[in-house]
């Protein structure tokens, strides 16, 4: 009976580990959806910064999205070719579109006149040719470099990630399953409280420091340093602050919500162990 405890306790500590792990996952992968940037990438005609319109913006940003969060399964080549595909496309239409013609340099004018004057025009070397002139008209090798850093960190965080949940999984059936609802109830009540506690931390962080909180945060995932960009190259005008600032109001809505069930699905074996014991 005590080992039978003891291996119970283990499983609750353990899933209370992975089920705080899984509620933040939950928020990223709701984040990395197509849908949410869709719903997100809503932009507004500037003035003439952009040379882009607001729909082909949001073509861009899902094309962006996908090189970015989808796993490359033909190969970085085939991930830009596709990118850039976009781009193109979207750097043809706008340098047709009348109400953007102040904002096409006569150079890049003429990177898409030589595109269009071949049979298939190359759509990496319009997109290279026409960030050399500005990275307002396409993505430059510094941002191709980020996101491709990007598409390594969230591909490489899936598997532990996923592995992380599957073990949360597996606690919650094995107590289930052995009728342990103590320990079933202290791990659905304890998972979120862990979270709570960490994501508690990084506020007061970011709220006393939000500079260094800023550094550190891109330091630790990005030590190459190619996370900063002029506020009107082409990365920064399709994700901009409002932006950012709906992904982490996703995030934190799914977290949020997958913690308050799982607080109450705590509460309800918790009772029920109380019952089977009066």
């Amino acid at each position: 009976m005590v080992k039978k405890s003891y291996r119970a306790k283990a499983a609750s500590a353990l899933g209370s580990l992975c089920l705080a792990v899984t509620l933040l996952a939950a928020g990223l992968f709701a984040c990395c959806l197509p849908a949410t940037t869709a719903a997100l990438a809503s932009y507004e005609d500037d003035g003439g910064s952009s040379p882009y319109n607001a729909e082909q913006l949001e073509t861009l940003a899902l094309a962006a999205r996908a090189y970015t969060v989808e796993f490359r399964a033909g190969g970085d080549e085939a991930a830009l070719g596709r990118l850039c595909a976009a781009e193109a496309e979207a750097a043809l239409a706008a340098s047709d579109d009348p109400a953007k013609a102040d904002d096409w340099t006569l150079r890049a004018r003429e990177a898409v006149a030589q595109a269009r004057a071949k049979d298939l025009p190359d759509n990496i070397a319009l997109t290279e040719q026409l960030a050399g002139i500005s990275d307002r008209y396409a993505l430059d090798a510094n941002a191709l470099s980020h996101l491709d850093d990007c598409n390594r960190l969230i591909n490489g965080a899936a598997v532990p990630l996923i592995g992380a949940t599957l073990v949360a999984l597996g606690c919650i059936v094995a107590l289930g399953r052995r009728e342990a609802y103590r320990p079933l109830g202290g791990m659905l009540m304890a998972g979120p409280a862990i979270m709570i506690a960490l994501l508690a931390a990084l506020a007061l962080w970011a709220a006393v420091d939000f500079m260094g909180f800023f550094g550190a945060f891109h330091g630790l995932f990005f030590p190459q340093g190619n996370w900063t960009f002029p506020v009107d190259s082409l990365l920064i005008t399709m994700y901009p602050t409002h932006f950012w600032m709906g992904m982490g109001a996703v995030w934190a809505a799914v977290t949020a919500l997958l913690s308050i069930l799982s607080v109450g699905f705590g509460i309800h074996f918790l009772r029920k162990e109380r019952r089977e014991h009066d």
